[in-house]
């Protein structure tokens, strides 16, 4: 089972025999272990250039974890249901593998800082309710370019902090989320003229 960033990154590389990785495929792959490892792959797709970049993707990924986080703060599930639609959305697997790598040696330096400390802040319930919250941020800032990094950022490192027991790693999460609501705040003016402007 991975137990940090760089084996759950190695592990994504490794899901699918075919040309193409499915979200599906990624989050099946996962089922039944912790929240954490979920929180950390569906953020971190949204953050890995080429993969982060593609259209719709924010949005999507924050449907999906406003549906794990969601199961397992009501019922204390991680188990896992996704419509078809978004469920066959897919990647080159040689895209998926390129952009992982690239990622794998920054994984490695967050691992090395990931240990057992401070465990009163790392609660299950309060880093679900947090990733739903940062997820529903992703459709306002998703309207601007790269926005999405920073609540994304947050969920990666409550992700992090679930499966390390480290209420270090919950503390950064919970100050990504305060930057995250302060560029909701002003960004959301600009995010609502794009939009205004689109439909005109």
């Amino acid at each position: 089972m991975a137990s940090n960033l760089t084996n759950i990154l190695d592990e994504l590389e490794n899901v699918s025999d075919g040309n193409k990785l499915t979200l599906g495929e990624a989050l099946r792959h996962f089922e039944g272990r912790s929240l954490g490892v979920l929180l950390v792959i569906v953020a971190a797709l949204t953050i890995i250039p080429v993969i982060g970049a593609l259209p719709g993707l924010p949005a999507i990924a924050a449907i999906v974890i406003i549906a794990l986080a969601g199961q397992s703060f009501f019922s204390g599930k991680t188990a896992i249901w996704l419509p078809d639609r978004i469920a066959k959305l897919s990647a080159e697997k040689e895209k998926v593998k390129s952009a992982v790598e690239k990622v794998k040696p920054w994984a490695s330096r967050i691992d090395a800082l990931i240990n057992p400390r401070m465990g009163f802040l790392v609660n299950r319930y309060v880093v679900a309710l947090s990733a739903m919250v940062l997820a529903l941020m992703f459709f306002p800032l998703g309207f601007i370019p790269w926005a999405v990094s920073v609540p994304a950022a947050a969920i990666v490192f409550l992700g992090l902090a679930l499966l390390g027991k480290d209420g270090a790693a919950a503390a950064i999460g919970y100050v990504f989320a305060v930057i995250s609501l302060w560029m909701l705040w002003d960004l959301a003016p600009r995010a609502t003229s794009v939009v205004a402007g689109t439909l005109s």
